[in-house]
């Protein structure tokens, strides 16, 4: 195992618009296949050729504590600058400490209001062309003894909102009860969409969202787009890739979750992974690698540590061992 610095050059998610931010990962040093071109570190591209950013707030440095400038989602304004979207108010959370609430000293918890971004993780543009953030509403947090932890979140902080990017304007925003984002054990980290408007009555489609919970409490969230109705599925499985017939995950009555269990198909640990992405076989699992579902083989494509992601242990901080 290595250590991996990054230097991420001159940012604008900072108090000061030419501070380099420095980090430390860890990485496995492996290579493998095709060298890679590094063209940015973006997550979404519209089909205009706008680039949107999440800035994780699992790392402290990137937590609004009330300061101007540091914001949870960008949009790239030049190849080394970006700026707050869809607005600096959104990013510019209320509570006393910014996106943390310092009411209670004995009780932090995540800034619970529902008009602001709280620790946002994925970024996706549908087919539709329109932007979704996936709020966490866990923001990590340094105690004044140099501990640090994910705080938990409260109500209005974990929540999905739909952007237009052809007016830069909220069309939507759903919020998820503790039920659906368990408020101490919960990362919601990333989504898909099904837009069919024939899978549910609302006719708007669904959202498949990731919880990544550090305590093994990991599940899907499913999402209704048109009633904002949700719920978790296949909660506690291990970190395996899975395949699952999707209509059993859209079904409300929970006598489904036995059929859900005996539907899954098990193709092997991958790994912690930040999200995944596929084309008719391939998958990304710290590394680039192709999956042919005939055989239940996999075969690297491509492997370099500037494509993986930083664990974190169970308490939310970026584990090094």
């Amino acid at each position: 195992m290595q250590i991996l610095a990054v230097n991420a050059g001159d940012h604008n998610n900072h108090p000061h618009n030419n501070y380099p931010h420095n980090f430390t990962f860890p990485a496995d040093p492996g290579v493998f296949g095709p060298p890679l071109e590094a063209v940015h570190a973006y997550f979404a591209v519209s089909s205009t050729g706008r680039l949107f950013s999440s800035f994780g707030g699992i790392d402290p440095a990137n937590v609004n504590n009330g300061t101007p400038g540091i914001f949870a989602v960008g949009e790239l304004t030049s190849p080394f600058t970006e700026k707050a979207y869809p607005s600096v108010e959104m990013n510019t959370p209320p509570c006393s400490g910014g996106a943390v609430d310092l009411t209670d000293p004995e009780n932090l918890v995540g800034c619970g209001s529902a008009d602001h971004l709280i620790s946002v993780i994925g970024v996706v543009i549908d087919a539709q062309d329109r932007l979704w953030i996936v709020g966490t509403g866990r923001p990590a947090y340094i105690f004044p003894n140099g501990s640090e932890a994910l705080l938990p979140s409260s109500s209005g902080g974990p929540k999905l909102v739909g952007v237009d990017l052809s007016t830069d304007t909220v069309f939507t925003t759903i919020l998820f009860s503790p039920e659906v984002a368990l408020p101490n054990d919960s990362l919601l980290d990333d989504v898909r969409f099904d837009l069919r408007p024939n899978i549910t009555s609302s006719g708007a489609g669904v959202a498949y969202i990731t919880d990544a919970s550090l305590s093994g409490q990991n599940a899907i969230v499913v999402v209704d787009l048109g009633t904002g109705d949700a719920w978790r599925r296949l909660q506690g499985n291990p970190r395996n890739l899975y395949s699952v017939p999707t209509a059993l995950l859209r079904r409300r009555d929970d006598a489904v979750e036995a059929k859900l269990m005996a539907a899954v198909v098990d193709y092997g640990q991958t790994g912690f992974s930040d999200g995944m992405e596929s084309d008719s076989n391939g998958l990304e699992a710290n590394a680039v690698v192709a999956f042919d579902p005939s055989t239940g083989t996999t075969q690297t494509v491509v492997r370099d540590p500037r494509i993986g992601v930083p664990l974190l242990d169970e308490g939310g901080k970026i584990d090094e061992a």
